[in-house]
């Protein structure tokens, strides 16, 4: 560790250790790693393993053999007066990006397998009124091919389980996990919940500042193939579903979270069904104005059935004289804010066809417009 601390200028502490001159397996108790506030990064409080190569330790590439940690409490914190979190700054330090001396190799960590649990992760920025972003407590995880070389990590999980402090228990989660300065990727996703089943990949581009402005910043690239999510899941993030309806979905979603695009969105719902192409705009800001623009290919329902499925803001910009088209299907162009709907569409019901442009603005036309 003094040679590591000494290469990197990290501060990583061992209160106890005992290997095998035979065996070279080791147990190791109190990992202690500081920040650069001289907080914790992160604690260990026992980790089981076997040297591969005692000669790599000593030059500080740390390949181990299957790798068995308990009693993980990892925290990633912003401090208030830098953009940067404490693992970027840990991370910066194994790899600062300049050109290194050929006699310096990278900090090298690696194992074929390791297994978490009893474990803890938190994500604070103290930015942020409510400072605590994250909390998973009951963390267990099951990982493969589990590296870090310089700043990059990657691993193969293979089962994850948490309870987190909004109420969500993740079950499951599987992905192909890679972590990069500029880039994190989730490929392979699978994530169960008791309610949802999420299937795809996911990915997060960005510069390591933009992460404190990550709504408007932080690029997204999705794909979910043949998932179902329950809105009451969704309702921990964005409180603005219905209880408890069950949708089944695929779509490709790219954009910040502030200007998504959701593209070749499929979605089924009960007597429900979807087909198009939206963009989502100022969804998550304080102060912009959300709007809603729509492709649609094809929606069929009726007025109770998609009010139900929207989230709140849109449900109430329906038009309430639409109760009366029963079961219907809508083909064209909208564009709806929390004020205002603007159409172009062709409608189908048990009432025949038509084709409606509609402009309506403020609540009170919403309420009382006519459909002809």
């Amino acid at each position: 560790m003094d040679r590591v601390n000494s290469d990197y200028g990290t501060n990583i502490n061992i209160d106890r250790l005992r290997i095998s001159l035979i065996s070279w397996d080791t147990a190791i108790r109190g990992i202690y790693i500081e920040d650069y506030k001289k907080d914790t990064l992160a604690y260990i409080h026992e980790l089981s393993t076997s040297i591969l190569s005692i000669r790599n330790v000593m030059n500080g590439k740390m390949e181990f053999g299957d790798v068995d940690l308990e009693g993980l409490d990892l925290k990633i914190r912003t401090y208030a007066d830098t953009t940067y979190t404490n693992l970027d700054v840990f991370i910066a330090k194994l790899d600062s990006g300049k050109p290194r001396d050929p006699d310096t190799p990278p900090f090298l960590l690696s194992t074929d397998e390791v297994e978490i649990t009893e474990s803890r992760f938190r994500l604070i920025d103290d930015h942020l009124e409510k400072k605590q972003v994250l909390d998973l407590k009951k963390l267990n995880i099951n990982a493969n091919n589990f590296g870090i070389l310089g700043p990059d990590v990657s691993a193969s999980i293979r089962e994850m389980a948490f309870a987190s402090h909004y109420g969500l228990d993740v079950e499951q989660l599987r992905t192909e996990f890679s972590y990069t300065l500029d880039s994190m990727r989730f490929d392979s996703l699978r994530i169960k919940t008791p309610l949802s089943d999420l299937k795809g990949k996911l990915a997060f581009r960005y510069k390591r500042k933009d992460m404190a402005d990550f709504v408007n910043k932080v690029q997204i690239e999705a794909q979910f193939v043949d998932s179902e999510i329950n809105t009451s899941d969704l309702n921990i993030f964005y409180d603005e579903f219905g209880a408890d309806r069950s949708v089944n979905f695929s779509s490709e979603l790219s954009g910040v979270l502030n200007e998504l695009k959701v593209d070749d969105l499929f979605l089924v719902s009960d007597n429900t069904g979807v087909r198009g192409n939206f963009v989502f705009h100022d969804l998550f800001a304080r102060d912009g104005e959300f709007m809603m623009e729509a492709d649609i290919r094809n929606i069929t329902t009726s007025y109770y059935q998609l009010r139900a499925l929207l989230p709140r803001l849109l449900g109430e910009s329906l038009p309430s004289t639409f109760q009366k088209l029963g079961a219907f299907t809508i083909r064209g162009d909208a564009r709806v804010t929390e004020n205002t709907v603007q159409s172009k569409v062709n409608i189908n019901s048990a009432l025949g066809s038509s084709y409606s442009d509609l402009e309506l603005s403020g609540l009170d036309d919403i309420a009382t417009a006519e459909y002809k």
